[in-house]
């Protein structure tokens, strides 16, 4: 069968491409892979929501050019409005397209999907699943008993079908589709590519959702693929690459979730980078636990060539981080991590949130503080989103501040009005957060610059402009 996977971004990276390498979907990718190996054709749409009638164009031009026999569909929650609205327009011009959605929205809200638009809803981890339902359709069949999978009758009802169990081994899927996604990616820009090596995260922090997917079916939620096909696919995917990239980024929640596997994936990338001409650096996210402040751990990393890490701050303020987010660990845990990864030459980027229910301005700037100490390469900011299925979206409930209007710039724009930290006060916040923490460590004409760039980003007619004028704007600045 002929399957056209839909992606949507709420903003291209670029004036020629709408991703950077980093932002690659993996849950198509992956069920694209498994699809094609079972003799079937996949090919992909990605669309721009922040120019939606072009997005709509596009969408009819390339569904009369492809010609698919299921169109599917991911979002996350920000996205599914605009989503929704696609779909619509494609049961409206081709009635007896079978449209399929998934992702993480609707695997936790997906009853937002039910109605006359979607033939099927996925709920949960879809490459069985999804190949089940495209096997029974190319023998012309009507699906029935998917796990994972709600579907429409034709008198208007929904077959519910319960999920079955979590995928064990990881290795047992081929690797991701990422050919698919080389019309729609920017290669010059300064991400690097990404390789999966687990899933799930054993933490149950209150504003993710991590804690609600491990319920959505039985098995074992935190799973790691074996350091041998790690090391296997690192060598297919330098095999199609025309250079060897700055670094490659090794994507899971956090490396310290299984300290022993952990050990065991450095010892496999120390030998295989002992087989390359230059070393390969590597990149990965850690949770900050007593394992990560223990410098045998930091020390084992940075033999592995593991050069820069994403840490999770949140907040600065151990009330808000602890007693709110629900992430256990002190200031000084956190100061301690900081400590040993410059004594071993790690990079850091750092996560924060502002404008969590119950923070205060006062709250803020002890995040602030914590990041001038730190100093990291970068500073991922976002501003907080209630995301359904959270516990904190339940506290935005029960408290009634939940934005009323669809919200498509997710993290970049305040959408809660806290009594004890307004919305333009968050907002401001957020827009200062950089400028704040490097002042009087980076030149002020860096900082300045940075800081014209974030105000330039914030309205979709601006940063559209940006991007057409980047190669000036590089040329100006280097």
């Amino acid at each position: 069968m002929n399957i056209l996977f839909v992606h949507s971004v709420e903003r291209p990276v670029s004036h020629n491409a709408l991703l950077g390498q980093g932002q690659i979907q993996f849950g198509i990718s992956y069920i694209s892979a498994v699809v094609q190996s079972a003799g079937h054709h996949t090919s992909l749409l990605v669309l721009n929501a922040e120019n939606e009638r072009h997005a709509t164009e596009t969408t009819k031009h390339h569904l009369l050019n492809a010609k698919p026999d299921i169109v599917a569909f991911t979002s996350v929650s920000s996205q599914f409005p605009f989503v929704h609205r696609i779909a619509t327009l494609i049961r409206r011009h081709f009635p007896t397209m079978y449209i399929v959605v998934g992702g993480p929205h609707v695997s936790m809200m997906p009853e937002d999907a039910v109605g006359n638009v979607f033939d099927a809803i996925c709920i949960g981890e879809g490459e069985s699943a999804f190949l089940e339902l495209v096997d029974q359709l190319s023998a012309l069949k009507r699906p029935l008993g998917v796990p994972n999978f709600w579907f429409r009758q034709d008198n208007g009802s929904w077959e519910k079908n319960s999920t079955g169990p979590m995928l064990d081994r990881l290795d047992d899927l081929p690797f991701p589709d990422f050919a698919m996604w080389d019309p729609y990616v920017d290669t010059s820009e300064p991400h690097f590519p990404t390789i999966v090596i687990g899933r799930g995260c054993p933490h149950r922090c209150s504003y993710c959702s991590n804690a609600a997917l491990s319920q959505l079916a039985d098995g074992c939620y935190v799973r790691f693929r074996s350091p041998e096909s790690i090391i296997t696919e690192i060598r297919a995917l330098l095999s199609r690459l025309a250079e060897q990239p700055r670094f490659i980024f090794l994507e899971t929640d956090t490396i310290t979730a299984n300290p022993k596997w952990t050990s065991a994936l450095c010892d496999a990338l120390m030998k295989f980078n002992h087989t390359m001409p230059e070393p390969l650096r590597f990149h990965c996210n850690l949770r900050i636990t007593p394992k990560s402040t223990d410098e045998s751990f930091i020390a084992k990393l940075a033999e592995a060539n593991i050069r820069h890490l994403n840490i999770g701050l949140e907040s600065g303020s151990e009330r808000v981080r602890q007693n709110i987010l629900r992430r256990r660990y002190s200031n000084d845990d956190f100061r301690r991590v900081i400590d040993l990864t410059r004594k071993y030459g790690i990079d850091v980027s750092i996560f924060n949130m502002i404008g969590i229910p119950g923070e205060t301005f006062e709250d803020h700037l002890e995040t602030v503080a914590l990041n001038r100490y730190a100093q990291p390469a970068n500073s991922l900011t976002s501003i907080f989103y209630p995301y359904p299925g959270t516990e904190l979206y339940q506290v935005c409930v029960s408290r009634g501040i939940l934005p009323e209007k669809e919200n498509p710039s997710e993290r970049r724009v305040a959408v809660l009005d806290l009594p004890e930290f307004p919305k333009q006060q968050v907002q401001r916040a957020y827009d200062l957060f950089d400028w704040r923490i490097h002042l009087g460590y980076r030149p002020l004409h860096v900082n300045a610059r940075k800081l014209i760039r974030h105000y330039i980003g914030k309205s979709n007619f601006t940063n559209r402009m940006f991007n057409k004028m980047l190669p000036i704007w590089h040329r100006l600045h280097d």
